[in-house]
């Protein structure tokens, strides 16, 4: 559990110091290159979820979110003898990001991006750590599902070929 608990609160300190220096360098709106046609620092205000999504709903969306943070609460606290480190990892990354997006909108009203990546000439993302946490975290429960899966399935075929041969016995 205390890997859960490091890397949340690791997120949320990440996440808040590099937003204070981002509001404290940037005026709204304004941006710095970083990597030309890359990756520029711009200070934005996100009033919805991702890409601006739901903006005219922040209170749906924050109690989705609470219900959210809550459920993955709950289960890794549930969980936590059988879960690895791996699966403890992504439920710190995806808590603590949600709790560092979350104040924000609590305080704010809105959410504080600045990283703004823009490896297509079409597309930007303009985003914050949180959201990063978030994402590497839900990456990593993805691929540790997909794994979990496997690692069942084969468990289970093992078993039916135990049983199969007991029976042929």
């Amino acid at each position: 559990m205390i890997l859960v608990i490091v890397s949340a609160l690791l997120s949320i300190f990440l996440d808040r110091v590099t937003k204070m220096a981002a509001v404290a360098a940037l005026e709204l709106g304004e941006s710095k290159t970083v990597l030309d046609g890359v990756l520029n620092f711009t200070y934005v205000q996100n009033k919805g979820m991702a890409f601006g999504w739901l903006a005219d709903h922040r209170y749906i969306f924050m109690c989705l979110s609470v219900i959210l943070l809550a459920a993955i609460t709950v289960f890794i606290f549930l969980y936590r003898k059988q879960a690895n480190k791996w699966l403890k990892l992504a439920c710190g990354l995806v808590i603590g990001g949600g709790v560092g997006n979350m104040i924000d909108r609590v305080a704010l009203g809105y959410v504080i991006d600045f990283i703004d990546v823009r490896l297509f000439s079409f597309w930007t993302w303009v985003f914050n750590v949180a959201d990063a946490a978030v994402c590497i975290g839900v990456f990593m429960l993805a691929v540790y599902l997909f794994f979990d899966s496997i690692k069942t399935k084969k468990a289970n075929r093992t078993l039916t070929e135990d049983a199969d041969e007991e029976h042929d016995d």
